[in-house]
Parts: structure tokens; C-alpha cells; sequence
């Protein structure tokens, strides 16, 4: 079981891959649930009173980043994910090169290692939806 380059010749390690996915996923929505909470709480407590308004789009844009990677975990846990496991990847690259860009490195190495482990889980994915299907495991 290989984190950074997996063998997906067999199928145990596609099947490994898959579910390492859906651990790296509930482990990002955590991180942005917590990074919204000390990104308000900072804000809140540690700003002078009354000149700074609480910011709600900021909070609520993270519950929401935070909902949606544990739906693509779910996704991934039922043994699916391939399309939104790649919608939560790309908007993942998106953000750290937003974040590259605008010359903030905090936490750049900690996203990088989630990607690798989101792209391999995306990649394991789509090899299960290649995969041909059983009679029997059609309508399980």
C-alpha cells in the first residue's frame, strides 16, 4: 500500500486507494472547519471592538467547502466519487495556487499531501467505474 504512487495492476490496491480517499477527504473538511473557526475567531475576539463586523460569507463559504468534501468522502466510502471526487480536486489546485499566487505559503505542504491522496483516490475511481459489473453486484 503505497501512499505517493500506488500499483494499480492489483485490484486490492485500486480498492485501497478508493477508500484512502475518503479519510483524506473527512481529513480536509476538518482542516477548513477548522481554519474557518480561527479565521472567525481571530477576527472576533482579537480585533478592537466594533470596527471590525463579523464576516458571515466567510464562515458560511467554509461550512460549505467543508459539507461538500464530506459528501465526495461519502461518495468515495460508497464506492463512487469519481466525478465530484475531481470537482473537489481541481477546486483544491484552484486554491493553492490562488494561495501560491497571492504569497501566502502557510499550509501549502499539508494541501499538497491531500491532493496526491485526493488524485490517486480520484484515479482508483475511475478505474472502478471501468471495471465491468457483475450480475450480481449490479443492484447491490
Amino acid at each position: 500500500m503505497a501512499y505517493w504512487n500506488p500499483d494499480f495492476s492489483d485490484r486490492d490496491e485500486v480498492l485501497a486507494a478508493h477508500r484512502r480517499g475518503s479519510g483524506v477527504t473527512i481529513v480536509l473538511a476538518v482542516l477548513i472547519l477548522l481554519e474557518t473557526g480561527l479565521v472567525y475567531f481571530m477576527e472576533n475576539v482579537f480585533a478592537p471592538s466594533g470596527l471590525v463586523e463579523p464576516d458571515i460569507v466567510k464562515v458560511a463559504s467554509g461550512v460549505a467547502e467543508a459539507a461538500f468534501a464530506l459528501f465526495v468522502a461519502w461518495r468515495f466510502q460508497v464506492g463512487k466519487g469519481a466525478f465530484t471526487g475531481a470537482l473537489l480536486l481541481l477546486a483544491l489546485a484552484l486554491g493553492v495556487v490562488l494561495q501560491v499566487l497571492d504569497g501566502e505559503l502557510t499550509g501549502l505542504v499539508i494541501a499538497l499531501v491531500i491532493m496526491v491522496g485526493l488524485f490517486h483516490a480520484v484515479r482508483a475511481a475511475f478505474t472502478v467505474r471501468a471495471w465491468p459489473q457483475d450480475e450480481a453486484d449490479r443492484f447491490v
